[in-house]
């Protein structure tokens, strides 16, 4: 559209939707999106998960941020934590802002409460170059189009912690609406 600007396009998703935002910030999803050197402009990821990292990160070092909360079993802070870090030595521009007491889907409406379903915040999953996929915990090789089969059934758990933090909240809207104020600045 004439009056959208290309490059001043960001990408925010939250949850699964964190994923797609976190993997279109690699290189190698990039160029098979854009024919041209065409990219998102920022990437926010709201208490998304890092089931699917890549091996071999190759940020477009558009400037990334990721919202978390301290809590989250759904997705564990700690490998959202290590995969910021893997993205930043890889010469990614990450923030990370990590809310205390928070739990999964800290915005919602319903109080905190933890459900029986099943979980995979314990899975994690490398993406080779050549789209195959390794299991981080067996170090097991196996084709996209296997998952999830077996693979995820070891490292899943039956419960999960979902509900609203007052303060995670208020607050991470401020923080995605400055961050990306800052980053489609002129």
């Amino acid at each position: 559209h004439p009056n959208i600007n290309r490059d001043k396009v960001a990408i925010m998703g939250y949850s699964s939707g964190g994923i797609i935002s976190l993997l279109s910030s690699d290189e190698k999803i990039r160029k098979q999106l854009a024919t041209d050197t065409l990219k998102f402009a920022a990437h926010i990821n709201v208490y998304a998960g890092t089931i699917f990292i890549f091996k071999k990160a190759e940020p477009t070092k558009a400037p990334m941020l990721f919202l978390s909360g301290e809590k989250d079993n759904t997705c564990p802070i700690e490998k959202v934590i290590a995969y910021a870090q893997r993205l930043k030595d890889a010469g990614g521009d990450i923030t990370t802002i990590v809310y205390p007491g928070a739990h999964h889907v800290f915005d919602a409406k319903m109080s905190t409460r933890t459900i029986s379903t099943t979980n995979d915040g314990n899975c994690q999953f490398e993406i080779l170059d050549d789209g195959n996929l390794v299991d981080s915990a067996t170090g097991e090789l196996f084709s996209e189009k296997d998952y999830p089969g077996d693979h995820i059934k070891p490292c899943s758990v039956k419960k999960a912690t979902f509900g609203r933090n007052m303060s995670a909240a208020k607050k991470y809207k401020k923080d995605a609406v400055d961050f990306i104020l800052n980053a489609l600045k002129p």
